[in-house]
């Protein structure tokens, strides 16, 4: 993506904040069509079905499977951080040690 942005920056005399503007502009783009098309996908689906049973048991397994979903990525982020050991070894700045210059 880098190289792309360099690429475009030198062909059309562009700086680099603009075109990270530009970019910036298609995600905030993107984002603001996956919500409506997200709930219009979701309305058209419960009012497809048959019978309230059917949006219980669809109901039921999505919280099931959400449920399950976020214990599997917490115990291996768990896991994860007790491997690595992300920060060990650096110091950082105290609350107590900062001065204002």
């Amino acid at each position: 993506m880098l190289f792309l942005r360099v690429i475009a920056s030198l062909a059309a005399d562009l700086t680099a904040t603009a075109v990270q503007l530009i970019g910036d502009l298609f995600v905030r783009l993107l984002k603001m069509l996956i919500l409506p098309l997200l709930f219009f996908t979701m309305v058209s689906g419960v009012t497809k079905m048959d019978s309230p049973k059917k949006l219980r048991t669809a109901g039921g397994f999505i919280l099931t499977y959400y449920a399950l979903t976020s214990l599997f990525v917490a115990t291996v982020a768990l896991v994860l951080r007790l491997i690595i050991r992300p920060g060990l070894g650096v110091e950082g700045y105290r609350l107590n040690n900062y001065t204002k210059r």
